[in-house]
């Protein structure tokens, strides 16, 4: 949220009805009717056991609330009260007899009946200074006339000792104004501690996993040291007793308030590690004073503790108010958070001091579920902002894929029919000067020896089959059912075969199963179509040989690389010794060898005929390195 974005009057006023309704509702928890009687004049008389009738009867009467002096708790630790009170006829129905606050453990009788007590009454003491009390009176013990309420008050040295005005009447008009009382000092208090700790546990997890909450570890720290203090509220029975537990609650409850006022500079971005450090040097002087002074000096320095505790609360609260808010969410939440801080603060202190204010209960565990439902509620909504990013991002994301996989998808296209354009072009290419080298060329010869008039008409004719051969080559070279070498071989052989005849010649035929060569195309197979044409053609116009011998069979090149070999011989009389190294013919032969990455070799025997051998390899160049790094990184040589 923006700093400058400003909190307006009834924002301030909504929110601040909002947090504060429960405490106005609370000011009406001791409201009962007239049969109701409030006890508020007694008499005292200072002891254990229980004084005798004289003895209140010389005791001077006082008015309640009676707050006890320092010295007072540290002569005597145990008093007893009397007042009485009239009725007109003995009631019907069971009474009851309720304190809502005093301290710090009581036993009731009424006419000399014992009643209920608060708690332990011997040391070590039941805590119940915030505890109201409640205790039943039997219709029997009443009687028409006048009546004695007996209180037996009993305190420590250094806690605080007090008895505000009680009431007695029927239990029926007396238990819900007690059960109201309990549910805000007791209830509230220890649903504020669980609450407390719970934020504390989720807030440091949080803190710690998450940099950006770095400085909500101070605060799930103050968390927990507050949830530790406000037991000092409702816990009956610590596991220790006295001055220790005073000491380590008042410790705690003040370390919680510096430990708020750490996470807060770190939120507003303030650097004030000077006053952290007085801070905190001040409350370790104070804690250590408490643990030794006498107890007729702890009170004075729990004052000066108490004193501490409100002043760091007002500068929070300052904070909060006045300050310059953080950029986070619900910023102006502080604000409200601050006023309450103080307004609360201010009551209990007033409260604590006995001056007359409503409600007349401790409104710090409100106080405690205030402050945690502001935390719960600013990372809740730091969360629920996040993941609505997230999803405003996910959903953008999405949008950027689906318009990327578009245009990839529409660059695809038009790639893949670009390649298909360029494939197709070269294809057409490829048959054109394929049919131009050679059935274009024989269709050419046909027609020039047609027209000079001198050439037979057998000669013309096997020309133009030689031109009609040719193109039935490359047709064939194209069809998809011929994907292997020996195929190809004999297709060529049903080709050639009978023109062969008629010129005396005959195959000799050692074609054998050889390595598949999946790299092999209808290009490549065109290419060792027109070598093996060019070489029976060599041995028909020049070899004067009976015998065209074709032989297949694995071969390895000079460079180890596998491949396959065939070879295609005569028994004729050999290439003369001027054509042996040349010619057109056999230099088309190499072109097309080097196109299939492979090589040809021409052999002539004097006497014995002509070879040509074509090495062809089974797998390109790349593939040969490939496979071989391979098998060098899984420490086997290649196979040679």
């Amino acid at each position: 949220m923006d700093r400058s974005t400003p909190l307006g009057p009834r924002s301030l006023v909504r929110a601040l009805s909002i947090q504060l309704l429960p405490l106005l509702a609370a000011g009406c928890v001791d409201g009962f009717g007239p049969e109701v009687r409030e006890i508020r004049d007694v008499r005292r008389v200072a002891g254990v056991e229980r004084p005798p009738d004289g003895a209140f009867r010389r005791a001077s009467g006082l008015r309640l609330p009676h707050l006890w002096r320092n010295e007072t708790r540290q002569r005597e630790p145990s008093a007893w009260y009397r007042a009485r009170f009239e009725l007109r006829r003995s009631p019907e129905d069971a009474w009851a007899i309720y304190l809502p606050r005093f301290a710090q453990s009581v036993e009731a009788f009424v006419n000399g009946r014992w009643l209920g007590s608060s708690g332990r009454v011997a040391p070590p003491l039941s805590r119940n200074w915030n505890r109201p009390f409640l205790a039943a009176i039997p219709a029997t013990s009443l009687v028409a006339g006048s009546n004695t309420v007996e209180l037996r008050l009993v305190v420590e040295p250094t806690a605080p000792a007090f008895l505000a005005p009680f009431y007695v009447g029927p239990e029926t008009a007396l238990r819900p104004a007690y059960r109201v009382r309990y549910f805000l000092q007791i209830s509230c208090a220890r649903y504020g501690a669980v609450v407390m700790a719970a934020v504390a546990l989720i807030l440091g997890f949080i803190a710690f996993r998450r940099s950006e909450f770095a400085h909500f570890r101070f605060f799930a720290f103050g968390c927990l040291t507050w949830a530790f203090a406000s037991a000092e509220l409702f816990l009956e029975e610590p596991l220790v007793h006295g001055r220790p537990w005073q000491v380590a609650a008042m410790t705690a409850a003040a370390l919680s308030i510096l430990l708020f006022i750490q996470s807060t500079h770190r939120s507003f971005g303030k650097r004030r590690g000077w006053l952290e450090c007085v801070l905190y040097a001040t409350l370790a002087a104070i804690a250590v004073a408490l643990s030794i002074v006498p107890d007729a000096a702890f009170e004075i320095t729990g004052l000066a503790l108490w004193s501490f505790c409100f002043l760091g609360g007002t500068y929070l609260g300052g904070q909060f108010i006045f300050g310059e808010r953080p950029a986070i969410p619900r910023a102006r939440a502080l604000v409200v958070l601050g006023i309450s801080c103080l307004l609360i603060g201010a009551h209990d202190v007033l409260l604590a001091l006995w001056v007359p204010v409503e409600p007349t209960v401790l409104l710090a565990p409100l106080l405690s579920l205030i402050a945690a439902f502001w935390g719960a509620w600013v990372v809740i909504d730091y969360f629920l902002g996040a993941l609505r990013e997230a999803e405003r991002l996910n959903e953008e994301l999405e949008e950027r894929v689906a318009r990327k996989h578009a245009e990839l998808e529409t660059n695809f296209l038009r790639l893949r029919e670009l390649e298909r354009g360029r494939v197709v072009s070269a294809e057409r290419e490829r048959l054109m000067r394929e049919m131009h080298d050679g059935m274009g060329g024989q269709l050419v010869s046909a027609l020039a020896m047609a027209e000079d008039g001198e050439t037979k008409p057998p000669q013309i004719a096997d020309v133009l089959r030689s031109a009609l051969d040719d193109m039935r080559l490359v047709i064939d070279s194209l069809d998809p059912v011929i994907d292997d070498v020996p195929p190809l071989l004999g297709m060529i052989r049903g080709r050639v075969e009978p023109r062969l005849r008629t010129h005396g010649l005959r195959f000799d035929w050692r074609v054998t199963d050889l390595p598949p060569t999946p790299r092999l195309g209808p290009e490549h197979f065109l290419d060792i179509l027109r070598i093996a044409q060019e070489a029976i053609t060599n041995i028909v116009k020049h070899a004067e040989a009976t015998v065209i011998r074709v032989e297949t069979a694995e071969a390895v090149n000079g460079e180890g690389r596998p491949g396959i070999g065939i070879s295609i011989g005569d028994d004729g009389r050999g290439l003369d010794e001027g054509t042996a190294g040349g010619g057109r013919g056999l230099e088309n032969m190499r072109v097309r060898a080097s196109r299939l990455e492979g090589s040809i070799e021409i052999v002539r025997a004097t006497g014995a005929g002509t070879t040509v051998h074509l090495w062809i390899p089974i797998e390109t160049a790349t593939d040969t390195d490939r496979s071989g790094a391979s098998a060098r990184a899984n420490g086997d040589r290649p196979t040679q």
